[in-house]
């Protein structure tokens, strides 16, 4: 995986939180959310709803379920799932 993944995965991210009519959240807060993770849990994992969802009035977990919602199922993210407090798996 290479830094040009991730940030084809933080422009996905923006775009699904823009179609959430979210606030506008500047692009490198995003791509700073996207971490490399244990494969048994995905390609990468994001904290975005987290560090998102007090200033949103949400909680963690509900907004991470909005945004995997909106994420597009295509060659770049062929799965995105929440897991614990509200972590986006990809």
């Amino acid at each position: 995986m290479s830094d040009a993944y991730l940030i084809a995965i933080a422009q996905k991210i923006s775009n699904a939180l823009k179609s959430l009519s979210m606030p506008e959240v500047d692009f490198e807060f995003v791509r700073s959310s996207i971490t490399f993770c244990d494969i048994e849990f995905g390609d990468v994992s994001s904290n975005i709803a987290m560090r998102l969802a007090k200033t949103n009035g949400q909680s963690p977990t509900n907004l991470a379920e909005q945004i995997v919602s909106v994420l597009p199922d295509d060659e770049i993210i062929t799965a995105a799932t929440v897991a614990g407090p509200g972590f986006i798996n990809i």
